[in-house]
């Protein structure tokens, strides 16, 4: 592959076909091993986590910004508190600029086709809607709780969010209200989705829970 005057978009889609693994933190001074094995470490945020140590394969998600190491990322628990939390130091950059805490609005995504940022708000539960050019509030409306992930559909002018809830909900994006047209029930702490347009399918990771196994439900979007 030429890199010369490459131009990578920010959208998951475009850059699908030079994705090789996702989910990767700062990871540099990457290197083979004698069985040709990509090996990559993570660098750890500003916090008492340990690092990580990758073996890169193709197609494989390695946990960012989910996870860091073996630790749940503290920006996305409700129940963080900062004050007093042992694994923070004084010293390092994120710590001092107060950069830890309870983020209420971790999902966002790209509407191209109209210049719209959608971030969607756990506190209270709605879809931010917001201009690309000057960043007015075009819409919010209500969603479900604890939303993990947002995804454009394209092609239906349709808005996906997993909510660890217990629901997927689906939005018109068509024109500037975005309206909540169906509420899909799954399971509840079921928040971590993937829309993948080329398949024109949404995947809903489903944790184990009451006796039955983890499990990746397939969603086909209608019509």
């Amino acid at each position: 592959m030429s890199s010369n005057n490459l131009t990578l978009a920010n959208d998951a889609t475009a850059l699908a076909p030079y994705l090789f693994a996702d989910g990767t933190r700062n990871t540099f001074d990457m290197a083979f091993n004698a069985d040709g094995d990509l090996i990559g470490p993570d660098n750890g945020p500003d916090i008492d986590f340990p690092d990580e140590i990758n073996w890169l394969q193709e197609g494989k998600h390695y946990g960012f910004p989910w996870r860091l190491a073996t630790e749940g990322n503290p920006n996305m628990d409700p129940t963080f508190t900062p004050s007093g939390d042992v694994r923070l130091h004084t010293g390092l950059k994120a710590v001092d600029q107060h950069l830890y805490f309870y983020d209420a609005n971790f999902p966002m995504a790209l509407n191209h086709d109209v210049g719209h940022v959608l971030a969607a708000f756990r506190t209270p539960a709605k879809l931010g809607v917001f201009s690309i050019k000057d960043g007015a509030l075009i819409a919010s409306p209500e969603i479900c709780g604890d939303a993990d992930d947002v995804f454009v559909d394209a092609k239906r002018h349709r808005v996906y969010v997993s909510c660890g809830q217990g629901f997927l909900d689906v939005l018109d994006s068509q024109g500037s209200a975005y309206k909540r047209i169906a509420r899909i029930p799954t399971v509840p702490g079921a928040r971590t989705s993937l829309f993948v347009s080329e398949l024109d399918r949404l995947f809903l990771a489903v944790r184990a829970a009451s006796g039955e196994p983890a499990a990746v439900w397939v969603f086909r979007p209608t019509p």
